[in-house]
C-alpha cells in the first residue's frame, strides 16, 4: 500500500474512506486510512506516539488513525509509509497517554515475575545439581584422602577435612590454566564453591605443565603492563610483587626462584629503600644447609606513589620498628581468579631481566619527601 500525499482534508466529513478496517469514522484521514503529521493539525486532533497503539486505541474504544511520519522506499522500487503512533481527538489524547503509562507498567510487572520465576528455577536447579555434584566429590576425596577448600571469605563450613587456606601451590585447573600451565592426573583435594565444587591439583602430585611460551618482545610486555600505572617504579614493583607470588606456586619454582629473590633483594636495595615506611623482624632462622649459621628474616613495608608494598627479604632494613613482622610458614595471599595477572609466570620473568637492564636506573630513586 502506498502513501497518499495529497493535502489532508481538514474539514468534517461525512465518513472518511477506510482500508483494511482502519480508523472507521476518523474525518481527517486520507485516502489510505493514515493521517499525515508533517503538516499541522487541527487544534481538535492530536499526535500520540508510540508503537502497538490501534489495539489499545481499540481496547479504549477510541477512535484513531495511524500517523503518517514519513515515507520509506523509491518510486521506482515502490514506496511505503513510515508510521508512528496515532492521531485522535484532543479530548481522549490524555486517556491514550494514560493507557500506554498504564500498560508500560503491566508489562514490566509481568517481565519481573518472569525473571524472578526463571531465577528461582535456576537456584533450584544449580542447588540440586551442587549437591549431586559435592556428594560425589565429596566421596572421592574421603576416598583418596584428599583436602578440601573452602572460599576465603564467607563460608561456615570449615572442620577437620575443610582447610580456609590451603598451601597456595593447590589450584583448579581453571587457574592453573590462567597462570600458564595445563593439568592432568590425580587431583589432590576439592574446592567448595558455589554452583559446583572444582577439583584441585598439586604441582607435586599431578602432572602440571607449562603451555606453549608467548613469544612477544620483553619490550612489548612492558608497554603493555606499564598502561596500568602511573609511573616507572610503581609497574615495576607490582609487576615483582605478582612474581614474588607466583614463584611459591608454579611447579618449575626451584629453578627461578633464586633469581626471583635476588632480583627482588636489588630492587629494595637500589630503588624501593627511599620509599621504606617501616622494617620489622619476622624471624631468625638457622639450618644446616647454611652451616649452622643463623640469618634474619625482615619484613618491608613502602609506600610507593601512594600504594602500600610489603616484601619479606633477608636484606636489613635502614630502620627497624620494636612491632614484630609476620612470622609464617608460607607469605602471600591466594589470588582470587579475577586477580591472577595477565602475564603468565614466564612472561613476568622476561619482563622484569629487561626492566632491570632497559628501565630502573638510579634516576628512579625519588627521595622519600618526594615520593609522599
Amino acid at each position: 500500500m502506498t502513501a497518499n500525499t495529497q493535502p489532508l482534508q481538514m474539514h468534517p466529513a461525512p465518513e472518511s474512506v477506510t482500508r483494511k478496517g482502519k480508523s472507521a469514522g476518523f474525518a481527517v484521514a486520507n485516502v489510505d486510512g493514515n493521517v499525515d503529521v508533517r503538516t499541522p493539525l487541527s487544534k481538535r486532533y492530536a499526535h500520540v506516539p508510540g508503537k502497538h497503539l490501534p489495539s489499545l486505541c481499540r481496547k479504549l474504544g477510541v477512535k484513531f488513525a495511524p500517523a503518517l511520519v514519513g515515507i520509506k522506499g523509491t518510486r521506482k522500487d515502490g514506496d511505503s509509509p513510515v508510521i508512528d503512533g496515532v492521531v485522535v481527538s484532543a479530548r481522549v489524547a490524555e486517556r491514550v497517554r494514560e493507557g500506554i503509562a498504564e500498560r508500560a507498567c503491566a508489562a514490566a510487572k509481568k517481565a519481573e515475575a518472569k525473571e524472578t520465576r526463571e531465577a528461582l528455577r535456576a537456584q533450584r536447579e544449580a542447588e540440586a545439581a551442587r549437591r549431586e555434584y559435592e556428594e560425589r566429590w565429596a566421596e572421592l576425596a574421603r576416598q583418596h584422602g584428599w583436602v578440601q577448600r573452602v572460599p576465603r571469605a564467607g563460608s561456615n563450613r570449615v572442620g577437620p577435612d575443610l582447610l580456609a587456606e590451603p598451601p597456595l601451590e593447590l589450584n583448579t585447573a581453571e587457574e592453573w590454566a590462567r597462570l600458564g600451565y595445563s593439568v592432568s592426573g590425580e587431583p589432590a583435594g576439592l574446592h567448595i564453591r558455589p554452583g559446583r565444587p572444582a577439583p584441585l591439583y598439586h604441582r607435586s602430585r599431578a602432572s602440571v605443565t607449562p603451555r606453549a611460551k608467548s613469544r612477544q618482545p620483553a619490550e612489548q610486555l612492558w608497554r603493555t603492563w606499564r598502561q596500568q600505572y602511573p609511573t616507572d617504579l610503581l609497574a615495576a614493583t607490582k609487576a615483582l610483587q605478582a612474581a614474588n607470588k607466583l614463584v611459591k606456586i608454579v611447579p618449575d619454582w626451584r629453578v627461578f626462584s633464586h633469581e626471583i629473590y635476588s632480583i627482588k633483594d636489588t630492587f629494595i636495595r637500589r630503588w624501593l629503600s627511599p620509599h621504606l615506611v617501616s622494617g620489622r623482624v619476622s624471624r631468625v632462622e638457622t639450618s644446616q644447609w647454611w652451616g649452622g649459621e643463623s640469618r634474619t628474616l625482615y619484613e618491608h613495608h613502602f609506600l610507593v606513589d601512594g600504594h602500600e608494598v610489603c616484601f619479606h627479604s633477608y636484606e636489613r632494613p635502614a630502620k627497624l620498628d620494636e612491632t614484630p613482622g609476620a612470622n609464617l610458614r608460607q607469605y602471600g595471599f591466594r589470588w582470587t581468579l579475577a586477580e591472577i595477572p595477565d602475564l603468565r609466570w614466564h612472561e613476568l620473568l622476561r619482563l622484569l631481566r629487561w626492566v632491570l637492564q632497559h628501565v630502573l636506573t638510579d634516576a628512579t630513586k625519588v627521595p622519600p619527601s618526594a615520593a609522599r
